[in-house]
């Protein structure tokens, strides 16, 4: 089982672990488990990934949105009626 699944089984199981002890005992166990075991837990970190770059790129090819940019414009004149340099 991932360790997040065992901590609060274990905290309930030993209720005066101190946070490290109890910390422990999901790693040891996570690491006696077999691998058919573990895959599910493993393959989700690599579909969020995945799915994250395609909607990081999906977005960065977008662009700015059009209030984005007027919003630097406006920034950009309310600057130079104070007579202040960008940057």
């Amino acid at each position: 089982m991932h360790p997040r699944v065992l901590h609060p089984k274990i905290k309930g199981e030993h209720p005066g672990l101190s946070i490290g002890d109890v910390a422990e005992k999901p790693g040891a166990t996570w690491r006696n488990t077999a691998a058919d075991d573990t895959q599910p837990y493993e393959k989700r970190p690599a579909k969020l990934k995945e799915n994250h770059e395609k909607d990081s790129a999906a977005y960065r090819a977008k662009g700015k949105p059009a209030a984005a940019k007027q919003g630097v414009v406006k920034a950009e004149n309310a600057r130079k009626r104070r007579g202040e340099r960008r940057g």
